[in-house]
């Protein structure tokens, strides 16, 4: 006697693939196919884990397209000043929808974000920016961890890094001399022999 199946149903289709489908705890019905019914277990066997441990997410809200997802998380910003929001709106349609606006929210990893941050930084957009992006980044993905799309934010422990101090330069009195020439500062010069002979930075 075939033993009843606690979670879930399987099914051979008319084209000989297999459907696996089960309910949520809304009752809501998710579905997908497979080539063979191990595959279709495996599937139906992993919902049931994450069920139990509390990680479940709905894998139809998953699929959503991140666009999708930043156009909820914006309407939520309405309380922001005027100038907050269009800093928002700006970064996301130059820097963010280019790289992920098509992309399933499911499948922006964190190397996915670390490869984005990268790029940004080697196309010499200003770091500060790039911070401003990963930052308006990471408030979409929250709104999909919200919505039950996703289980961790991809943007947790991606660093930025800092900008690089400019290095100062020591100019020695004869270097401040041959400038003040060039601009035709006979004052300035003589400030420069009045310095002590002290090297002077730029």
């Amino acid at each position: 006697m075939t033993k009843r199946r606690q979670f879930g149903s399987i099914r051979r289709l008319p084209s000989g693939r297999w459907q696996a489908r089960y309910r949520d705890a809304a009752n809501q019905e998710h579905a997908d196919t497979f080539g063979g019914k191990a595959d279709a277990d495996t599937w139906l066997a992993g919902a049931q884990a994450d069920m139990a441990r509390g990680d479940w997410r709905d894998p139809t809200m998953a699929r959503v397209a991140f666009a999708t997802w930043a156009e909820r998380w914006l309407a939520t910003t309405v309380h922001l000043a005027p100038k907050t929001r269009i800093g928002y709106e700006s970064i996301l349609r130059t820097r963010i929808l280019p790289a992920f606006g098509t992309t399933p929210v499911v499948a922006i990893d964190t190397p996915a974000v670390r490869g984005f941050v990268s790029d940004l930084l080697a196309a010499d957009v200003p770091v500060g920016t790039v911070v401003k992006a990963r930052a308006v980044l990471r408030l979409v993905m929250a709104t999909a961890i919200e919505g039950g799309a996703i289980k961790a934010n991809p943007c947790d422990g991606v660093r930025v890094g800092r900008t690089r101090r400019r290095e100062m330069v020591f100019l020695t009195p004869a270097q401040v001399a041959d400038d003040c020439w060039s601009r035709g500062g006979l004052q300035d010069q003589r400030l420069v022999h009045s310095s002590g002979g002290d090297p002077i930075r730029s």
